[in-house]
């Protein structure tokens, strides 16, 4: 919807309504469908783990449930969210801006997808084989389903934000808050500062901590090539 002419506010507080609610709509919807199809999520992210899992308290799967509901309700429904949030804002740049704002949205939503998949296929087994064959030699694992997902979520999110980084460097240095040559100066304090942040988001073990700090290193490589090229 493009404007021509200034109009009131009430307009665009009612389209902001609609879109809230077009949103709304199909994030109910497709976490319906989540509930449907639970059982068949647990299982897929329940896979890495070599034994069974089980549960301390009666509420406890009915919690884990409706977590998995509203999760793939929100990761389904955000292209859809994402869809309405730029035709809402679209209207207040030009063509040239909406062109950077439409890429850097695709652009997120990518790394988005591979921050999940490269959670739940590389990192998640392979943090759980470390950490549970640490120490099996005095005590065996025992593990509730509650804590093993908090773990899984927990990995899930740092992922999901911090492979955002390509994001906001390349907006700070395309609109000249940083440079080029000043992140690759000072590349030892991106790497403290990275693996810093990296130990606050992750599990405390040093293993999902390099793991999650070596991808970021090298999307951060990666971001000033990309940078590089369009100067």
């Amino acid at each position: 919807m493009a404007y021509d002419k200034p109009i009131p506010i009430s307009t665009h507080i009612s389209e902001l309504r609609s879109r809230v609610l077009y949103c709304f709509i199909f994030f109910i919807f497709f976490s319906i469908i989540g509930y449907l199809v639970s059982d068949y999520i647990i299982s897929f992210l329940a896979k890495p783990y070599p034994d069974n899992l089980f549960f301390l308290s009666p509420t406890d799967m009915f919690m884990l449930v409706t977590k998995i509901s509203l999760f793939f309700g929100l990761l389904v429904s955000l292209p859809i969210i994402i869809y309405h949030i730029w035709k809402f804002i679209a209207v207040m740049f030009n063509k040239k801006v909406k062109h950077s704002i439409f890429v850097y949205l695709v652009f997120s939503f990518f790394l988005l997808i591979i921050s999940f998949f490269f959670a739940v296929k590389i990192i998640i087994p392979t943090g759980l084989q470390f950490l549970l064959n640490f120490g099996t030699n005095l005590a065996e694992p025992l593990v509730s389903i509650n804590n093993y997902f908090s773990f899984v979520f927990t990995i899930i999110l740092a992922f999901a934000i911090l492979f955002q980084l390509p994001i906001v460097l390349i907006f700070l240095i395309k609109t000249n808050i940083l440079t080029v040559e000043m992140l690759s100066k000072n590349r030892r304090y991106v790497i403290l500062i990275t693996f810093i942040v990296a130990a606050i988001l992750t599990p405390p073990d040093v293993f999902t901590q390099v793991a999650l700090a070596i991808p970021l290193l090298i999307l951060f490589e990666i971001s000033l090539l990309i940078c590089r090229f369009f100067k």
